[in-house]
């Protein structure tokens, strides 16, 4: 743009560069395209070059006057010239007349000419066109220039004389003369307008007011200097009347905000006093002071909404004198309808200025002369709490409206604190009604009988809980009714009504109370909801309230209440605490009834204990029911009782008891006592019980019997114990009444003892006969045991025994076959002394040795046992006795029937006389002058010989150890093994010992045998002849080697020894590597290292066909089963040659 060539050449060129105007063209954007050096400097740029590009309509300071101009441009085709402000380069603004002309292209053409340019009309013409009062002044303050607005406003102020302000006069002298009448204002703008006038001030502008016929005017007087070399001013006045009644309509404001929050400020300190009051009548008096001295009110008057009766009720005001008046009034007619408007919304807020041309209809002379009155609904949250009032009757001072602001505002915070006061009042009386209702709980749980107990909870609701009235009704709910107990009549006197009973049909008003889920109901126009006549005891009833009484979770009764004296409303916090106080009610009654009850119950127990004591003496069921019988008669006087029990074998009912008018219907049934009764003529009792009155239809013989007798009622109880039935208790009643629930369940308690006891005596016998059962076991197993671990000491000592007494008699046995008659002799007392020691070591073994599986039973009678055994003993039982002064009675007693057993006899007749002898010896010892034993045989599951003495007995040590060999009372003269014997005996019979004994007194021994069949005894085979044998011999004992050995050559056999079992082993295996086997095998069955056992086992599994004979010292029943043959110790040399031909038949 710097390098475009303006449009003009030549002299033209040269014309607009000198000319003293700016000169300018523009395109059709507006844009400068050429501009001279007089423009440039006009708007303070270096050169012209600087305006190229830019839009000559932002020159233009006002905004709005450009865009005219371009409008009139636009359709007027020229504009001007036209005095108009431009903007300069540096931002300030200069005054310039601007011509305007449209070129062909759309641009224009622009002449911008500095000064007036005596452009008179055309100033003037500006100047008239701005709606300022504009003034120009020369340098020296005389007026140019005037607008049409500045004379105007001259003429409006009653101005004739146009020349004193109009062109040609002299500003300055007319400021002059009005400051020195004395007018500051005047002299103010003096000083102003000589500052700007003289270049001191570049601006100057004063606010002032102006005194007019349409009031008070204020303007801004604005001075500016004009920028001509001439110099000058422009003064404008402008009109500021709407911006100073604005700033003095916000001053207000602010004034009137200030107050405000200074309302705001106290209205919150008032606030927070008022709310840290809890006490209802405390709280009113902080905001009527806050009110009169807080919010400067001369008199308030607060009123209450009551929502239940809703009404108002003035609780605290003021008087005309100014004193405080408590409880003044309650709001009626128009000025309650006010204040019920009032309450109608949470903003609700009234202000009159006259208050009795509003109310005329409201004569209340403590209203009289009051004007300005206000009213403000108090509320908290949702719910109305009353209506704050206040006036300036005393006074007579004008309320503010800031006044009445901070009052709407405290009447938030006084709803509030009063709410919160009622809520702290209302909990402080739940709490003392809580209390109370506490006190009067522990009051009546005290009390043990239940009319002094409904009469106390009678009193305790009017006296303690503050009703008028109060009355307790008790449900049967067998019955369905109910019945009257203590209440309050309609002059307050004490009411009896405990025997009035109120049917079903009349009981709808009660009985809608135990159908609430609550068991609450409030009425509160009872009379006449019900509309009851004028001589009924509910008539004039306002409020009524109905709580039900509840124990266990079953309804027991209802308390109802009313304030038919006083009509006093019932407070919601009394409500509660009578619903909380008949839970302690419901209590109380059933402890009260459980109490009675329990007495009752008591009574019963006793005949129960006394009924159980006796009865657990007795173990026969007659005797049981008869006694059980005897007692209920004297529980239950008036009523027919008979008992009926079912003998052991549950086959038959007898009629075991009754009483006499219990006689009285077993005779209609045609049975007496003692007699036995079908079960036809029992009722079937599948729940326990039977209960029939007159009018039902019972279902048996017995009960029709009783009805026939004239038994109003009657209940028919079962006596069992599980599954088994054991009898029958009947029981008839004159009335219905006494089988009540109490009655019925004594009944039955009674009808279960009595089971638990027949089924005791039906089991004691059973019981006492599985308990010495268990007892004789215990003991068999205990002393079993003992003699087991005794007979393997016995039999480890036989076993050495026996191997010592090998050698001796095998070499008595050998001598006894030679030519020398000394040798032989000497040989047959030595084989008679082995014979002695071996007798005593198998008498030492017999009491704990088995039945050896081989052995032969034959069939034994004992009573023939028993007589065999009495004729062989006869001089030990009889006659030795006698010798030593003492005489023996023995009693046989037989049972002829009695079956034979299998057994071995000899051995059963060992053990009888054992026995016999031991029964005869503790007779003697006793040392009295005779004695009896009693023998007998009975069969009982096998057959028992018992040998009964009236000796000396056995305490419980002696009898505990009576079966230990070697063990006896008798000194030198016993051994210690008879009984142990006789145990074996009985032992190997499959049998039991059994022992009873009481010292001083006698014992009883009993032999139970089983029944066994006999086994035929077996034929003695043909002894076969044996060739001469190659046998191998293994024992640990050298002497019993050395004496088989001899035996076996001897006997015309070969033997080879050995030491052990090991050692035997490697002499087969060796002989068996040479071709040269042994024809049999005899082996020592204890043996260390590996036993005779063991070495058969591994022979056998080489050489099953190898004949085995084992040697043992503990008896041939100890042999291992894969033996072919036993032998015990000592050996004798038949036995050795006979066992070798048996051994040898087997297995050949």
């Amino acid at each position: 743009m710097g390098k475009r060539r303006p449009p003009w050449r030549g002299r033209l060129q040269r014309f607009a560069d000198r000319a003293p105007v700016g000169f300018f063209t523009a395109d059709a954007d507006g844009r400068i395209t050429a501009a001279n050096p007089a423009l440039a400097h006009l708007l303070g740029y270096a050169s012209p070059t600087l305006l190229y590009g830019n839009r000559w309509d932002l020159w233009i300071a006002d905004a709005a006057m450009g865009e005219e101009l371009q409008r009139q441009l636009d359709t007027q085709g020229s504009v001007g010239p036209s005095f108009t402000p431009l903007r300069r380069a540096d931002g300030t603004c200069c005054w310039a007349s601007l011509t305007l002309w449209q070129t062909r292209d759309g641009g224009c053409e622009g002449i911008v000419a500095e000064g007036w340019c005596g452009q008179a009309g055309l100033i003037s013409a500006l100047l008239s066109a701005l709606p300022v009062r504009l003034v120009v002044l020369d340098a020296n303050g005389t007026i140019v220039a005037v607008n049409d607005a500045w004379l105007q406003f001259a003429r409006e102020q009653g101005l004739q004389d146009l020349s004193r302000v109009g062109v040609g006069a002299n500003y300055l002298a007319v400021c002059q003369r009005a400051a020195a009448a004395g007018d500051e204002l005047a002299a103010q703008a003096l000083e102003g307008l000589q500052s700007v006038l003289s270049g001191r001030l570049r601006q100057w502008q004063m606010e002032y007011p102006c005194r007019t016929p349409q009031g008070e005017l204020w303007f801004l007087m604005f001075a500016a200097p004009l920028p001509l070399p001439s110099g000058g001013a422009v003064v404008a006045h402008f009109d500021i009347t709407d911006r100073r009644q604005m700033e003095m309509v916000l001053r207000q404001r602010h004034d009137a905000l200030t107050l405000r929050q200074r309302w705001l400020e106290k209205v919150l300190q008032l606030g927070k006093e008022i709310s840290r009051t809890t006490d209802l009548t405390q709280c009113l008096h902080k905001i009527g002071e806050s009110v009169r001295h807080g919010l400067d009110f001369d008199r308030v008057g607060i009123f209450l909404y009551d929502p239940s009766n809703d009404r108002f009720v003035g609780v605290l005001g003021v008087s005309r004198t100014g004193s405080w008046v408590e409880s003044f009034r309650l709001m009626e007619g128009e000025a309650e309808g006010a204040l019920r408007q009032l309450v109608a919304h949470p903003d609700g807020f009234l202000y009159i200025t006259n208050y009795h041309a509003t109310f005329r209809g409201v004569a209340d002379p403590e209203m009289e002369g009051v004007t300005e009155h206000a009213a403000v609904a108090m509320w908290t949250g949702d719910t109305p709490v009353g209506v704050l009032c206040v006036d300036n009757l005393l006074t007579q001072r004008p309320m503010a409206p800031e006044q009445l602001e901070a009052l709407r505002l405290f009447a938030g915070y006084a709803g509030i604190a009063i709410q919160n006061a009622r809520l702290w009042q209302e909990r402080q009386r739940y709490y003392d009604y809580a209390q109370r209702v506490l006190e009067l709980g522990k009051e009546i749980s005290r009390v043990t009988d239940l009319r002094a107990c409904l009469l106390q909870i009678r009193n305790a609701v009017v006296n303690g809980l503050g009703f008028d009235r109060a009355a307790v009704w008790l449900y049967d709910e067998e019955r369905d009714i109910f019945r009257g107990t203590y209440g309050t009549s309609r002059t307050g006197e004490l009411t009896d009504e405990w025997s009035e009973t109120i049917p079903r049909e009349g009981t709808h008003t009660l009985r809608r109370v135990l159908e609430e889920p609550d068991g609450f109901v409030y009425t509160p126009n009872y009379s006449q909801q019900l509309n009851l006549p004028p001589d009924h005891a509910m008539f004039g009833v306002n409020e009524h309230v109905t709580v039900a009484l509840w124990g266990w979770g079953k309804p027991i009764g209802v308390l109802c209440a009313d304030n038919l004296l006083t009509q006093r409303p019932m407070a919601p916090e009394q409500l509660e605490a009578l619903r909380l106080f008949a839970g302690y009610a419901g209590i109380a009654i059933q402890n009260a009834r459980l109490w009675e009850e329990q007495q009752k119950r008591s009574a019963q127990l006793a005949t129960l204990n006394r009924l159980v004591h006796v009865a657990n003496q007795r173990l026969d069921p007659v005797s049981i029911v008869r006694i059980a019988v005897q007692e209920l008669s004297g529980q239950l006087p008036e009523s027919g009782l008979v008992a009926v029990v079912r003998d052991v074998a549950g086959q038959q009912w007898q009629v075991a008891a009754a009483n006499d008018r219990g006689i009285q219907v077993l005779r209609h049934l045609g049975v007496s006592l003692g007699d036995t009764l079908t079960p036809e003529a029992l009722p079937s009792l599948e729940d326990g019980v039977l209960v029939w009155t007159a009018e039902d239809q019972c279902p048996c013989p017995l009960g029709d019997a009783a009805r026939f007798a004239g038994w109003a009622a009657g209940a028919i109880f079962a006596i069992t114990f599980g599954e088994e039935p054991l009898g029958v208790l009947a029981v008839f009643c004159p009335e219905t009444e006494y089988l009540d629930a109490g009655a019925l369940s004594f009944l039955r308690a009674v009808s279960d003892h009595l089971a638990v006891i027949l089924h005791n005596a039906h089991l004691f016998t059973r019981l006492q006969s599985a308990y010495e059962e268990l007892q004789r076991t215990q003991a068999a197993l205990l002393q079993q045991e003992r003699l087991r671990v005794l007979g393997q000491m016995a039999s480890g000592m036989a076993h050495e025994v026996n191997n010592a007494l090998v050698p001796i008699l095998a070499f008595a046995e050998l001598l006894e076959t030679v030519d020398h008659p000394a040798l032989r002799e000497a040989a047959v007392h030595t084989r008679r002394a082995v014979d002695d020691i071996v007798t005593m070591v198998r008498q030492l073994q017999a009491f704990y040795r088995p039945h050896h599986q081989q052995e032969a039973l034959e069939p034994v009678n004992l009573n023939e046992v028993v007589q065999q055994v009495v004729e062989m003993t006869r001089p030990r039982w009889y006659d030795m006795p006698q010798r030593e002064g003492v005489t023996i009675r023995l009693i046989t007693a037989l049972d002829p029937d009695l079956p034979p057993i299998a057994g071995v006899a000899a051995e059963l007749r060992e053990a009888l006389t054992n026995v016999l002898f031991n029964a005869v010896d503790a007779i003697v010892a006793k040392g009295a002058r005779s004695g009896e034993i009693t023998i007998r045989t009975y069969r009982h599951d096998g057959v028992v010989v018992e040998v009964q003495d009236t000796g000396v007995g056995m305490d419980d040590d002696i009898k505990s150890r009576c079966l230990e060999p070697f063990f006896t009372t008798k000194g030198e003269r016993g051994t210690g093994l008879g009984l142990a014997i006789v145990y074996g005996i009985v032992q190997r019979h499959e049998g039991r010992l059994d022992i009873e004994s009481r010292l001083g007194q006698g014992t009883l021994v009993r032999l139970w045998l089983p029944l066994r069949v006999p086994m035929p005894a077996a034929t003695p085979p043909v002894e076969p002849t044996v060739p001469s044998l190659r046998v191998l011999v293994i024992d640990d004992d050298a002497r019993v080697r050395v004496i088989l050995q001899t035996m076996l050559q001897h006997l015309g056999h070969r033997a080879v020894t050995a030491g052990s079992g090991r050692e035997g082993l490697a002499r087969l295996e060796e002989a068996l590597s040479r071709g040269d086997a042994f024809d049999m095998l005899i082996t020592d069955l204890g043996m260390p290292e590996m036993s005779g056992e063991e070495v058969i086992a591994r022979v056998k599994r080489v050489l099953p066909h190898l004949p085995v004979i084992v040697l043992t010292g503990w008896g041939r029943e100890q042999a291992p089963p894969t033996a072919d043959g036993a032998l015990g110790k000592p050996v004798r040399l038949q036995e050795l040659r006979r066992a070798i031909a048996e051994v040898w038949r087997k297995t050949r």
